[in-house]
């Protein structure tokens, strides 16, 4: 039943909030010029998280960016002080965490890296956790990238040194932002595309395909 409940838990988050990523009229009225004339390709990772605080904001959590989840034995294991997701999400009122989101550019093994960067983060909260997302950026003339070692490590975990990681216990969404390039490497916001949606070791293909029919 606990299963079932997380299970259920971060389906429903994240349907909100692919629903309000795609949304007509929110990150567009908020941010016209991602979606008109373009941002510089350094400025995409800004404005991708000053929307993902609005969208938390508006889904009744409190959002932040850049805060440090801290880990007592992360000096100790990793010799890292503090695991830093780009976004946070609260239960407003507390400080329950209920997602932890990265926002990636797809190079090299730039995704897996992430992915062992959220399962770190995610050891701390995983009691009130109903969502990891990672959320990654190609260009429209990219190719889509082989995600299965980036999947791997959200399945089965990973090692570091002498330390052995277990898989987040709550669903993980893999989301790909498409981003169209203009003139001068400016690039512009064109579709959200669910690619995996993974728990308990097990790929949800029957949840991706529902979350890309939706917004067909």
């Amino acid at each position: 039943m606990m299963d079932q409940t997380r299970l259920e838990n971060g389906r429903a988050l994240t349907e909100a909030l692919i629903r309000e990523l795609r949304s007509g009229k929110v990150l567009p009225e908020t941010y016209p010029v991602l979606y008109a004339n373009g941002v510089a390709r350094g400025a995409l990772h800004s404005y991708v998280l000053a929307g993902l605080l609005l969208l938390g904001d508006r889904m009744g959590y409190s959002a932040v960016f850049d805060s440090p989840i801290f880990e007592p034995l992360d000096c100790i294991l990793t010799g890292e002080g503090a695991k830093r997701p780009d976004s946070i999400w609260f239960e407003r009122g507390t400080e329950t965490v209920r997602a932890l989101i990265e926002f990636e550019h797809h190079s090299g093994n730039s995704l897996r890296d992430k992915a062992q960067n959220l399962i770190l983060a995610a050891r701390t909260c995983n009691a009130g956790l109903a969502l990891v997302a990672l959320i990654y950026w190609i260009a429209d003339s990219q190719a889509q990238p082989n995600l299965e070692a980036t999947c791997e490590v959200f399945k089965r975990g990973f090692s570091l040194g002498s330390s052995r990681f277990g898989p987040c216990v709550c669903p993980v969404l893999i989301l790909e932002t498409i981003a169209t390039r203009q003139a001068g490497e400016r690039l512009i916001l064109s579709g959200f595309v669910a690619r995996r949606f993974i728990f308990a070791g097990e790929d949800k293909p029957y949840v991706v395909e529902g979350l890309n029919a939706a917004h067909q």
